[in-house]
C-alpha cells in the first residue's frame, strides 16, 4: 500500500519484523486479562471480606492484612515481574515454559485494586439482611449468592473492569516474564516495535496502529461497563 498509515496497519497485522502479529498479541492480552480477572476477583473479595470480619474483633490484624494486600502497589511493575521470574528460577524453573506464567504479575498488580474497591462496599452492607436470612435457614453459600453478591454487583463490575483494563495495558511485569514471542501481549509488542532501530520506516506506524487497537479495546470495555451504571448514579455505581 502506498499510504504509510495503511502500510503501518498492514505491517502490524502481518507481524513484519516482530515476534508476533497484532491479532496474536491481542488474543494473548485478552487471554491473560480473563485469567487475571478469574483469579484476582475472588482473591480480592476474600481478602476484603476477611479484613472486614476482623475489623470488629482484631483491628490490628485487619490493618496488617490490609497493608500486606497493598504491598504490590509500592513496587514498580518491573520489580513485580522480576520477583516472579527470580522466584520461579529458584523453585520451579520448568514453569517458565508455561503460557500462563505472565498472568502471575498481572494478578499481583490487580488484586490490591479489587480489595480497595470491594472493601468500602462490603462495609456498607446491612448485616441485618444476612442475619435475617440465617434465621430463616439460609446457609453460608445461599447467603453469599442470594444476598451478598447481588448487593455487591455494581462494585464487582467496577473491580472486574479495572482488572481487565490494567491487565490489558500492563507492560513492565509482562516484559520481564515473557520468554517467547508467541506470548507477547499488545503492550509488549508495542514496546518491542518502538525499541527497534529506525531503519524500517514502518516500525513506528505499526506500533501506533497496535496502540490504537489497545485504546479502542479498553474504551469499549469501559463503555460496556457504563451500561450497568444505575440512573442518577453520576460518578458512582
Amino acid at each position: 500500500l502506498e499510504d504509510p498509515t495503511f502500510a503501518g496497519w498492514q505491517a502490524a497485522f502481518d507481524g513484519t519484523d516482530a515476534d508476533s502479529t497484532l491479532t496474536e498479541a491481542l488474543a494473548n492480552s485478552v487471554k491473560y486479562a480473563i485469567l487475571t480477572m478469574a483469579v484476582a476477583l475472588p482473591t480480592g473479595y476474600g481478602l476484603a471480606h476477611t479484613i472486614h470480619r476482623l475489623e470488629a474483633t482484631r483491628p490490628r490484624l485487619a490493618s496488617l492484612i490490609d497493608i500486606l494486600a497493598m504491598l504490590p502497589l509500592a513496587l514498580s511493575a518491573v520489580m513485580v515481574g522480576l520477583g516472579v521470574l527470580i522466584g520461579l528460577l529458584r523453585t520451579e524453573p520448568d514453569l517458565l515454559t508455561r503460557w500462563w506464567i505472565p498472568a502471575f504479575g498481572h494478578i499481583m498488580l490487580t488484586t490490591p485494586f479489587v480489595v480497595r474497591i470491594l472493601l468500602p462496599a462490603i462495609r456498607r452492607l446491612d448485616p441485618d439482611l444476612e442475619s435475617a436470612s440465617a434465621l430463616l435457614g439460609a446457609g453460608p453459600l445461599k447467603r453469599l449468592f442470594s444476598i451478598r453478591l447481588p448487593l455487591l454487583r455494581g462494585s464487582l463490575i467496577v473491580a472486574a473492569s479495572f482488572v481487565l483494563a490494567i491487565s490489558l495495558g500492563e507492560f513492565g511485569a509482562s516484559w520481564v516474564v515473557v520468554r517467547f514471542g508467541e506470548w507477547s501481549t499488545l503492550p509488549v509488542l508495542i514496546g518491542e516495535r518502538l525499541a527497534r532501530p529506525g531503519w524500517n520506516p514502518l516500525m513506528r506506524p505499526a506500533a501506533y496502529a497496535s496502540s490504537t487497537v489497545l485504546l479502542f479495546v479498553t474504551m469499549a470495555l469501559f463503555m460496556a461497563v457504563e451500561r450497568f451504571r444505575p440512573d442518577g448514579a453520576r460518578g458512582e455505581f
